[in-house]
């Protein structure tokens, strides 16, 4: 792992994200762990050609979802913090899933505003 990214392996699955020392997965990646191990297993049993990931940060679940699903399917990816968002589409390019992720950056609601 060196350079400007990080390369782990999750459950078989080789993902890159960018070396951001202020993600909350950093430390782990760092010692080769996986950030949320029960979560991150729960995505190799499902079997829909579609993930939403809602509040996307800087695209873990993104990233590895679209990695298991690959072109066979899509991946939605909502960020509203404009700065996670361009961190989120760096870590999309970074993985070749430019052509499997739909990324917008967007707040979702129940009610119809500005903030």
């Amino acid at each position: 792992m060196g350079g400007i990214y990080f390369e782990t392996n999750i459950y078989g699955i080789k993902i890159k994200m960018i070396r951001y020392r202020t993600f909350d997965y950093y430390a782990l990646f760092s010692r080769g762990k996986i950030y949320e191990p029960a979560l991150s297993l729960l995505f190799e049993k499902a079997d829909s050609p579609t993930f939403v990931d809602i509040g996307a940060h800087y695209g873990y679940f993104t990233i590895y979802g679209g990695m298991i699903i690959g072109s066979s399917g899509q991946v939605i990816s909502i960020e509203p913090n404009t700065e996670f968002y361009g961190r989120l589409l760096n870590n999309i390019d970074l993985n070749g899933l430019s052509n499997v992720v739909w990324s917008f950056n967007l707040a979702l609601s129940e009610v119809y505003g500005r903030l």
